[in-house]
């Protein structure tokens, strides 16, 4: 049974973070300055973490764990948001989260986020849908990899929603057909 006390510790952290990132980068953010924000002593944040960046790390995988998985993303007509699905596709949730703006908007976001991928801490079920069209785990690793660079960059790149509706669907008709090439 986990321990009250270091998960509220944790949390308190990770909101820290989230706090101090509205107005500073990452590189600057130091345990000092983190600890203190949380209301923790740096001892405390040394029992709870190794550095600033482990911190940052879960909050990539918080926000992983509420985006839409990426088998149901690819199985369907384009990755607008259905009826009674209470989770967001990626390249939306990049667009338009609040709670993680400026984790995802980080420059050491999507490096993060795709080393966590190649050290397999998001698991196994983010490259089914590539092992499913019968390519090896490391082609789907790369496949994973590629997708989720490619969509983090263009959802950031498109200012207005109008264009970024026509720049989705044309994405959306291009990974599907990929897809269907590779599975052939």
């Amino acid at each position: 049974m986990p321990d009250k006390r270091i998960e509220k510790t944790q949390e308190a952290v990770k909101e820290a973070l989230l706090e101090i990132m509205k107005k500073t980068r990452l590189s600057q953010i130091t345990v000092s300055g983190l600890a203190n924000e949380a209301g923790i002593s740096r001892s405390t944040f040394y029992a709870n973490f190794q550095n600033v960046n482990e911190v940052f790390e879960m909050l990539i995988v918080d926000f992983m764990m509420e985006t839409r998985a990426l088998d149901s993303q690819l199985r369907c007509k384009g990755c607008e948001v259905e009826a009674g699905d209470d989770k967001t596709p990626y390249c939306i949730a990049v667009r338009t989260t609040d709670r993680y703006r400026n984790v995802v908007r980080e420059a050491e976001f999507l490096p993060t986020l795709l080393q966590l991928v190649d050290d397999d801490v998001l698991g196994e079920f983010v490259l089914k849908p590539y092992l499913d069209l019968g390519v090896s785990p490391s082609e789907a690793k790369t496949l994973l990899i590629f997708q989720i660079a490619g969509c983090h960059t263009a959802a950031l790149s498109c200012v207005d929603d109008s264009t970024w509706r026509k720049t989705q669907s044309v994405l959306d008709t291009f990974i599907a057909g990929g897809m269907k090439a590779v599975r052939q």
